[in-house]
């Protein structure tokens, strides 16, 4: 043994140079004796396992060094960095080592080294190094403290404590470690955990260039952030092994078990040069959809209104595919369903079976027994079709709506394209109306639907949308509707109404009565967000004989409409008594841009424009004068009409 006699000399150094064992290495190593028993141990570099720490010193309070060991009992650790990367930066974790507790042994002979390091009195490191293993045991470590000593990796830990052990050897690396109340977060802040408690094991073994490997992590409780889910919940488990290389990632077999969802399996190959995908797959049976809700992003579901959706029923998932292509999937939905009040929408016992292969054919299969949305009662629905080389066909769809049906027809859905053709049978209107809240109408509703396109977020129709309204003839073209289900969609289209039967229309408001038809032309119709931003709308009496008869209930509704302004001119003061009077045109124009209409009548009028023309004994006459309106205000104007609080004004 020796030992330093404070009588001869106050201190003394030695320099061991560099000191090395199996898997570990101390450059530049000095010892200074102190009197009294005590030493101060230095290295300008300490590797283990490849991580490196710069300015590494440990303070004796009593030191042992014959032999057969040095022993350093009562010492205190420091370093000049923490961090265990090759850049030697200093970290938190290095500052906070300036006076770990540590107790070292080393045996001279045998080349065993051994630390305990109690950095707070709740902790404690045991490490061991011999036979070119390093053992690190662990005792209630604070993660964010440990974690950078052990890692490289983005995501570090901020909160929490591990126990455990990790066993580091040239062909041999294991993991066994519980960890609760964990943090984590990246610095953009758009993944994060918090309360994370769990258990994490990992065996890999090495075989020439080949590393072998299983794990399994338990997540038992906690919540994560990662953008764009939050998931606070546990109970869940994933299992996994495979083999890797200097080149390649090989996940051979993959299991997660998720509380709530179900079982999932997959695999995975993983080009590690390229950083790209190779091949996959992913397999489950009978999942709960219920569990999937957990996955929907928060804000995407308050931005669409789906913050109450509710999902039901189970799905079997099949996937196959390899560098970014599909070459087999499969879908099956059993009594399915999904319920969101606040949008009105809802789908009920939903059976499907959808199959894709890249190449070749399978089967189509769906039914439903209603969509529901908006009041409105789509089904039961029953259809078949075929997926060939890619491509989904449904020869037709059809699904009843009150009194009719919804016909659609030549559908065909790959990964870039939608198309469809379809038709309505006539629907009563009143039933429309009820069904969706209206204002009692008349007449009937029926449509036909042109080849319709969905391709790269933008939806076109080659041809006009036909429809049959209130007797009239309705034609829709130049339909060009941009990110459909975006935060703002975009739609133009060109309008036109023919012969709308006015006696029907006015009768489904209280509006008053008017006998005869209508034109309505709506050109260059620009609508955001479903509001309408541009266009040149114009209505006018139609052409041809026919009986023209207004009530004052209609007069005075038009007379509204077109402001304060306008005013009801009657021939004679007696005639304010007839319920009805002829006219010859009823006409309003609005050319909206910047919020604002230009308005205009069925012709000009003195000092104004003429919403009605009067003809006929006894006639009437209504002019407007406010040539521009702001857009709102006109709307509003519509409602209080609609409402029934318009008041008349007689000039």
């Amino acid at each position: 043994m020796f030992a330093c006699n404070p009588a001869v000399a106050q201190s003394l150094t030695l320099n061991l140079d560099d000191i090395s064992g199996s898997g570990w290495s101390a450059r530049q190593v000095r010892v200074s004796l102190q009197a009294g028993g005590g030493a101060l141990l230095a290295a300008g570099q300490f590797l283990v396992q490849g991580r490196e720490f710069k300015d590494v010193s440990v303070e004796c309070g009593r030191f042992v060094f014959d032999r057969v060991q040095i022993r350093c009992e009562t010492g205190k650790l420091r370093s000049g960095n923490g961090n265990g990367n090759s850049s030697g930066s200093s970290s938190s974790a290095g500052d906070a080592a300036a006076a770990w507790p540590l107790e070292l042994v080393y045996g001279t002979r045998d080349k065993r080294l051994q630390l305990s390091i109690a950095p707070s009195s709740r902790e404690r490191w045991t490490i061991r190094l011999a036979n070119g293993e390093a053992r690190i045991e662990l005792e209630q470590a604070e993660a964010a403290r440990i974690a950078p000593l052990l890692l490289d990796v983005d995501i570090t830990p901020n909160a929490g404590r591990v126990s455990g052990t990790l066993r580091y050897a040239p062909a041999r690396v294991s993991t066994e470690l519980t960890f609760t109340g964990l943090g984590f977060a990246d610095k953009a802040g758009l993944r994060a955990g918090e309360k994370l408690a769990g258990k994490l094991v990992f065996d890999g073994t090495r075989e020439g260039s080949t590393w072998n490997w299983n794990g399994a992590l338990d997540w038992n409780d906690g919540a994560v952030f990662w953008d764009p889910v939050y998931i606070a919940s546990g109970g869940h488990r994933v299992e996994a092994r495979g083999t890797q290389t200097d080149a390649n990632l090989q996940v051979d077999t993959a299991t997660l078990d998720w509380r709530g969802l179900g079982r999932l399996t997959g695999s995975l190959a993983w080009d590690r040069a390229g950083s790209r995908v190779q091949d996959y797959t992913l397999s489950a049976r009978a999942l709960t959809l219920t569990g999937l809700r957990e996955f929907v992003p928060q804000a995407w579901a308050e931005q669409n209104q789906l913050t109450d959706l509710r999902l039901t029923g189970t799905a079997d998932i099949d996937l196959q595919g390899m560098a970014g292509h599909i070459r087999q999937a499969a879908l099956v939905l059993r009594n399915a369903g999904a319920d969101a009040p606040q949008r009105a929408l809802a789908l009920e016992n939903v059976n499907t079976e959808v199959r894709f292969a890249a190449t070749g054919s399978a089967p189509f299969k769906l039914s439903l027994d209603a969509l529901r949305l908006r009041g409105l009662a789509f089904g039961p629905v029953t259809s078949e079709g075929e997926m060939r080389d890619g491509r989904l066909t449904i020869p037709n769809l059809l699904m009843p709506v009150l009194n009719g049906v919804l016909a659609l027809g030549g559908i065909e859905i790959d990964a870039d394209t939608v198309r469809l053709q379809g038709a309505l049978t006539p629907i009563s209107m009143e039933k429309l109306a009820a069904a969706l809240g209206w204002h009692p109408m008349g007449g009937d509703l029926a449509f036909v639907l042109p080849q319709v396109n969905y391709a790269r977020s933008t939806l076109t129709v080659d041809g006009a949308l036909l429809f049959k309204l209130f007797g009239g003839d309705a034609l829709v073209e130049q339909i060009r509707l941009a990110d459909p289900f975006g935060r703002t969609p975009r739609l133009t289209a060109d309008v036109q109404l023919k012969r709308l039967n006015l006696e029907e229309m006015t009768s489904a408001v209280k509006f008053g009565t008017i006998t005869g038809y209508l034109d309505v032309d709506v050109n260059q119709l620009v609508m955001e967000n479903w509001q309408p931003q541009s266009m040149d709308a114009k209505v006018l009496t139609s052409a041809g004989d026919f009986r023209k008869r207004i009530s004052q209930r209609a007069e005075q509704n038009i007379s509204s409409i077109g402001g304060a302004g306008a005013g009801a001119a009657i021939q004679r003061s007696f005639l304010s008594f007839f319920d009805t009077f002829g006219y010859d045109k009823i006409g309003i124009s609005c050319k909206l841009r910047n919020g604002i209409c230009e308005m205009g009548g069925a012709g000009n009028a003195s000092g104004g424009y003429a919403l009605i023309k009067g003809g006929g004994v006894p006639a009437v006459n209504v002019v407007g004068y406010n040539r521009f309106v702001g857009w709102q205000e006109l709307l509003d104007r519509i409602k209080a009409v609609i409402d029934g609080n318009s008041k008349i004004i007689i000039q």
